[in-house]
Protein backbone atom coordinates (compact mmCIF):
# COMPACT_ATOMS: atom_id res chain seq x y z
CA UNK A 1 0.00 0.00 0.00
CA UNK A 2 1.83 3.32 -1.20
CA UNK A 3 0.84 5.98 0.73
CA UNK A 4 1.12 10.01 0.49
CA UNK A 5 0.35 12.52 3.07
CA UNK A 6 -0.49 16.02 1.60
CA UNK A 7 -0.45 18.70 3.45
CA UNK A 8 0.22 22.39 4.96
CA UNK A 9 3.11 22.66 7.36
CA UNK A 10 1.40 21.93 10.48
CA UNK A 11 1.39 20.63 14.36
CA UNK A 12 -1.51 17.84 12.95
CA UNK A 13 0.61 17.05 10.18
CA UNK A 14 3.56 16.23 12.32
CA UNK A 15 1.52 14.15 15.32
CA UNK A 16 0.48 11.80 12.01
CA UNK A 17 3.52 11.20 10.77
CA UNK A 18 5.23 10.62 13.94
CA UNK A 19 2.43 8.07 15.11
CA UNK A 20 2.79 6.30 11.88
CA UNK A 21 6.38 6.02 12.36
CA UNK A 22 5.60 4.46 15.56
CA UNK A 23 3.75 2.23 14.23
CA UNK A 24 6.54 1.56 11.79
CA UNK A 25 3.84 2.45 8.54
CA UNK A 26 5.91 4.01 6.17
CA UNK A 27 5.01 6.88 3.77
CA UNK A 28 6.23 6.50 0.63
CA UNK A 29 6.38 10.15 -0.07
CA UNK A 30 4.76 13.81 1.34
CA UNK A 31 3.48 17.00 -0.73
CA UNK A 32 3.60 20.04 1.35
CA UNK A 33 0.80 22.37 0.00
CA UNK A 34 2.63 25.88 0.33
CA UNK A 35 -0.87 27.46 1.23
CA UNK A 36 -0.57 30.45 -1.62
CA UNK A 37 -3.82 31.69 -3.05
CA UNK A 38 -5.08 33.28 -6.26
CA UNK A 39 -5.64 36.81 -5.98
CA UNK A 40 -9.11 36.18 -6.19
CA UNK A 41 -9.81 34.04 -3.55
CA UNK A 42 -7.70 35.95 -1.03
CA UNK A 43 -10.63 38.84 -1.99
CA UNK A 44 -13.49 36.55 -1.74
CA UNK A 45 -12.36 35.66 1.87
CA UNK A 46 -11.34 39.57 2.68
CA UNK A 47 -15.07 40.26 1.96
CA UNK A 48 -16.26 37.37 3.96
CA UNK A 49 -14.86 38.38 7.50
CA UNK A 50 -15.63 42.20 6.41
CA UNK A 51 -19.25 41.76 6.02
CA UNK A 52 -19.18 39.35 9.07
CA UNK A 53 -16.90 41.09 11.56
CA UNK A 54 -15.85 44.46 9.87
CA UNK A 55 -12.39 45.97 8.67
CA UNK A 56 -10.93 45.84 11.92
CA UNK A 57 -11.24 41.71 11.76
CA UNK A 58 -9.66 41.65 8.05
CA UNK A 59 -6.42 44.00 9.57
CA UNK A 60 -6.50 41.64 12.51
CA UNK A 61 -6.29 38.67 9.98
CA UNK A 62 -3.21 40.59 7.82
CA UNK A 63 -1.27 41.05 10.83
CA UNK A 64 -1.93 37.49 12.04
CA UNK A 65 -0.55 36.26 8.58
CA UNK A 66 2.54 38.40 8.75
CA UNK A 67 3.21 37.44 12.08
CA UNK A 68 2.68 33.88 11.25
CA UNK A 69 5.34 34.92 7.25
CA UNK A 70 8.07 36.07 10.38
CA UNK A 71 7.79 33.28 12.46
CA UNK A 72 8.31 30.82 9.81
CA UNK A 73 11.54 33.41 8.43
CA UNK A 74 12.70 32.54 11.89
CA UNK A 75 15.65 30.23 13.04
CA UNK A 76 14.81 26.62 13.14
CA UNK A 77 14.56 23.69 10.88
CA UNK A 78 12.90 24.34 7.19
CA UNK A 79 9.68 23.04 6.43
CA UNK A 80 12.32 20.43 4.04
CA UNK A 81 14.27 19.52 7.09
CA UNK A 82 10.95 18.81 9.24
CA UNK A 83 9.47 16.21 7.04
CA UNK A 84 12.57 14.77 5.55
CA UNK A 85 12.96 13.28 8.80
CA UNK A 86 9.49 10.79 8.42
CA UNK A 87 10.30 10.68 4.76
CA UNK A 88 13.24 11.51 2.18
CA UNK A 89 10.65 12.38 -1.09
CA UNK A 90 9.34 15.39 -0.03
CA UNK A 91 7.77 17.45 -2.66
CA UNK A 92 6.50 20.98 -2.52
CA UNK A 93 3.37 22.55 -4.97
CA UNK A 94 1.61 26.43 -4.69
CA UNK A 95 -1.64 24.67 -4.92
CA UNK A 96 -2.25 20.68 -4.67
CA UNK A 97 -5.61 21.61 -6.84
CA UNK A 98 -3.81 23.14 -9.42
CA UNK A 99 -2.26 21.48 -12.54
CA UNK A 100 1.36 21.61 -11.40
CA UNK A 101 -0.15 20.01 -8.02
CA UNK A 102 -2.18 17.77 -9.91
CA UNK A 103 0.76 16.67 -11.98
CA UNK A 104 3.13 15.74 -9.07
CA UNK A 105 0.28 13.97 -6.91
CA UNK A 106 -0.14 11.93 -9.97
CA UNK A 107 2.92 11.20 -11.04
CA UNK A 108 3.57 9.76 -7.23
CA UNK A 109 0.76 7.29 -7.62
CA UNK A 110 -0.82 6.93 -4.52
CA UNK A 111 -3.38 3.32 -2.97
CA UNK A 112 -4.19 6.00 -0.10
CA UNK A 113 -4.03 9.61 0.58
CA UNK A 114 -3.66 10.64 4.42
CA UNK A 115 -4.24 14.44 4.56
CA UNK A 116 -2.39 16.70 7.35
CA UNK A 117 -4.04 20.03 7.90
CA UNK A 118 -5.19 20.81 3.78
CA UNK A 119 -7.37 23.37 2.07
CA UNK A 120 -10.22 21.91 0.49
CA UNK A 121 -9.42 19.24 -2.46
CA UNK A 122 -10.80 19.71 -5.48
CA UNK A 123 -12.77 16.31 -7.21
CA UNK A 124 -10.33 15.67 -9.39
CA UNK A 125 -7.64 15.10 -6.93
CA UNK A 126 -9.75 12.89 -4.49
CA UNK A 127 -10.58 10.60 -7.62
CA UNK A 128 -6.17 10.05 -7.84
CA UNK A 129 -5.69 7.49 -4.97
CA UNK A 130 -8.06 4.17 -5.55
CA UNK A 131 -8.31 3.75 -2.16
CA UNK A 132 -9.00 7.27 -1.23
CA UNK A 133 -8.21 10.30 0.82
CA UNK A 134 -8.74 10.23 4.53
CA UNK A 135 -8.68 12.93 6.86
CA UNK A 136 -8.61 13.39 10.57
CA UNK A 137 -11.13 16.11 11.36
CA UNK A 138 -10.50 17.95 14.88
CA UNK A 139 -14.29 17.65 15.94
CA UNK A 140 -17.36 15.41 16.41
CA UNK A 141 -18.68 14.86 13.00
CA UNK A 142 -21.38 15.31 12.04
CA UNK A 143 -22.58 17.77 14.47
CA UNK A 144 -19.04 19.86 14.06
CA UNK A 145 -18.03 20.51 10.46
CA UNK A 146 -16.03 23.40 9.15
CA UNK A 147 -13.07 25.44 11.16
CA UNK A 148 -12.42 26.30 14.92
CA UNK A 149 -14.53 23.34 15.64
CA UNK A 150 -12.56 22.82 18.90
CA UNK A 151 -13.98 26.08 20.62
CA UNK A 152 -17.23 26.11 18.94
CA UNK A 153 -17.89 22.83 21.13
CA UNK A 154 -16.65 24.68 24.16
CA UNK A 155 -18.72 27.88 23.48
CA UNK A 156 -21.76 25.28 22.82
CA UNK A 157 -20.95 22.85 25.63
CA UNK A 158 -20.51 19.89 23.64
CA UNK A 159 -17.91 16.88 23.63
CA UNK A 160 -15.26 17.42 22.03
CA UNK A 161 -13.13 14.89 19.48
CA UNK A 162 -10.94 13.70 16.58
CA UNK A 163 -13.24 11.79 13.78
CA UNK A 164 -11.23 10.06 10.76
CA UNK A 165 -13.15 9.87 7.55
CA UNK A 166 -13.01 9.89 3.99
CA UNK A 167 -13.09 12.63 1.72
CA UNK A 168 -15.43 13.11 -0.45
CA UNK A 169 -16.86 16.37 -2.60
CA UNK A 170 -18.43 17.86 0.68
CA UNK A 171 -17.36 19.93 3.49
CA UNK A 172 -16.43 16.51 6.08
CA UNK A 173 -19.32 15.29 4.80
CA UNK A 174 -17.64 12.02 4.13
CA UNK A 175 -18.31 8.77 5.35
CA UNK A 176 -16.35 7.89 9.08
CA UNK A 177 -14.08 5.06 9.81
CA UNK A 178 -12.92 6.04 12.97
CA UNK A 179 -14.06 8.59 16.25
CA UNK A 180 -12.54 9.38 19.90
CA UNK A 181 -13.38 11.78 22.15
CA UNK A 182 -11.59 13.94 24.93
CA UNK A 183 -11.54 15.82 27.74
CA UNK A 184 -11.02 19.61 29.33
CA UNK A 185 -8.61 19.82 31.61
CA UNK A 186 -8.17 22.23 34.46
CA UNK A 187 -5.68 24.75 33.27
CA UNK A 188 -6.83 23.82 29.53
CA UNK A 189 -6.36 27.27 27.09
CA UNK A 190 -7.90 26.83 23.41
CA UNK A 191 -4.29 26.29 22.27
CA UNK A 192 -3.61 23.15 24.06
CA UNK A 193 -6.90 21.91 23.46
CA UNK A 194 -6.00 22.25 19.48
CA UNK A 195 -2.44 20.55 20.17
CA UNK A 196 -4.37 17.61 21.86
CA UNK A 197 -6.83 17.21 19.26
CA UNK A 198 -3.94 17.36 17.20
CA UNK A 199 -2.05 14.37 19.07
CA UNK A 200 -5.74 12.33 18.92
CA UNK A 201 -5.57 12.83 15.44
CA UNK A 202 -2.21 11.39 14.87
CA UNK A 203 -3.05 8.39 17.07
CA UNK A 204 -6.50 7.80 15.80
CA UNK A 205 -5.24 7.98 11.71
CA UNK A 206 -2.07 6.08 12.40
CA UNK A 207 -4.64 3.10 13.78
CA UNK A 208 -6.93 3.64 10.67
CA UNK A 209 -4.17 3.48 7.96
CA UNK A 210 -2.42 0.54 10.22
CA UNK A 211 -5.81 -1.26 10.03
CA UNK A 212 -5.56 -1.12 5.65
CA UNK A 213 -1.82 -2.01 5.67
CA UNK A 214 -2.50 -4.88 7.01
CA UNK A 215 -5.44 -5.83 5.06
CA UNK A 216 -8.16 -5.19 7.74
CA UNK A 217 -11.63 -3.70 7.53
CA UNK A 218 -12.89 -0.82 8.35
CA UNK A 219 -16.26 0.22 10.02
CA UNK A 220 -17.29 2.68 7.83
CA UNK A 221 -20.52 4.76 8.65
CA UNK A 222 -22.10 7.46 6.30
CA UNK A 223 -22.62 10.41 7.73
CA UNK A 224 -24.95 11.94 5.40
CA UNK A 225 -28.94 11.97 6.63
CA UNK A 226 -27.38 12.86 10.04
CA UNK A 227 -27.78 16.12 11.83
CA UNK A 228 -24.52 18.36 11.05
CA UNK A 229 -23.65 22.33 11.16
CA UNK A 230 -21.36 23.75 9.14
CA UNK A 231 -19.05 25.75 11.49
CA UNK A 232 -16.80 29.30 10.10
CA UNK A 233 -14.31 31.18 11.73
CA UNK A 234 -15.27 32.98 14.88
CA UNK A 235 -15.05 36.15 16.08
CA UNK A 236 -12.62 37.70 18.38
CA UNK A 237 -15.33 38.44 20.77
CA UNK A 238 -16.27 34.48 20.25
CA UNK A 239 -13.08 33.79 20.91
CA UNK A 240 -12.47 35.48 24.56
CA UNK A 241 -15.76 34.21 25.69
CA UNK A 242 -14.81 30.74 24.96
CA UNK A 243 -11.10 31.29 27.33
CA UNK A 244 -13.53 33.14 29.90
CA UNK A 245 -15.34 29.51 29.93
CA UNK A 246 -12.51 27.87 30.43
CA UNK A 247 -10.96 30.18 33.03
CA UNK A 248 -14.27 29.74 34.87
CA UNK A 249 -13.64 25.89 34.92
CA UNK A 250 -10.78 26.44 37.06
CA UNK A 251 -12.77 28.27 40.01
Amino acid sequence: MRVVMVTYPSGRADAILAALADRQVPVDAIVVDRGRRHLGDGVRRARQVMRRSGPRAVLRRLEKRARRAATQRGSGPSDRDRYEAFCSAVHFVDDINDDAGTEALSELAPDLVVLGASRILKDHIIDIPPMGVLNAHPGVLPAYRGVDVVPWAVLNGDPLGVTVHYVDSGIDTGPSVAQRLFHIEPGDTVAALQARSDQLAGQLMAEVVAQLAHGEPLEVIPLDGQPSHLYTRMSPDEQRRVEEILAQRMR
